[in-house]
């Protein structure tokens, strides 16, 4: 869950910034706990059945990650073109859908 607070920004738009960001379940929150651990018994999250199906796909993500990884180890950058970089070299601005440089 994420708080967003308003503030002022030097361009003249309005701005939201995270005020508070919270992972997991919201202990401290009675009504939105309430709300997540009746969600939790629902769908039934923590049945064996579902735990194994969740075990499975994090396995299955783990080995599709690593393929991932060794498909792509050996790709050569060319550090030396000073035409690249691989830094960022403008600074943007979007403003609803509106993207500028500034």
């Amino acid at each position: 869950m994420v708080h967003l607070t308003e503030s002022e920004s030097p361009y003249g738009q309005e701005q939201w910034t995270p005020f508070e960001i919270q992972f997991g379940i919201p202990l401290f929150d009675e009504k939105l706990n309430k709300e997540v651990c009746d969600k939790i018994t629902n769908f039934k999250l923590f049945e064996t059945q579902n735990l194994h199906k969740h075990s499975k796909n994090m396995r299955e993500l783990v080995i599709r990650f690593l393929q991932f990884i060794s498909n792509h180890r050996n790709i050569q950058l060319n550090l030396t073109t000073e035409s690249s970089p691989l830094y960022p070299t403008h600074t943007l601005l979007f403003n609803g859908n509106i993207l500028s440089k500034t």
